[in-house]
């Protein structure tokens, strides 16, 4: 907080906004491939945007053996999804952080300018 008699002092300097779309997912690559698809041909039309960047957060199962499905559903995010509206990553979990944890660490904005969807597969 600042003090009533102090006014906070703001850059003038214009940077473009960042958008993210982050996806919560875990082993059911056959939404997340219709999730990423529906949204790789969506427009994200300006707004003074420097691009959108897609994040990956990949939960690990329960039991804390990778299963197949787990497995491709790494393999993919990693080496098969195109994006072309910004950047692509994925955070793999190292235990299993399960759904409300998955939401609540999801983002942390880095800035006042920065903007972000959170969405699951």
């Amino acid at each position: 907080y600042s003090s009533p008699t102090k006014t906070a002092e703001r850059s003038t300097t214009t940077r473009p906004e960042t958008f993210k779309v982050i996806i919560l997912t875990m082993e059911r690559l056959a939404s997340l491939k219709r999730l990423v698809d529906s949204l790789s041909d969506s427009a994200y039309g300006g707004f003074g945007m420097g691009g959108v960047d897609l994040i990956f957060h990949v939960d690990r199962p329960k039991t804390g053996k990778d299963t197949a499905a787990w497995m491709e559903t790494v393999r993919w995010t990693v080496e098969d999804v195109t994006w072309p509206h910004g950047s692509i990553s994925t955070l793999v979990a190292n235990e299993n952080m399960g759904l409300r944890k998955a939401w609540l660490e999801a983002w942390h904005p880095e800035s006042d300018d920065d903007r972000a969807i959170i969405l699951e597969d």
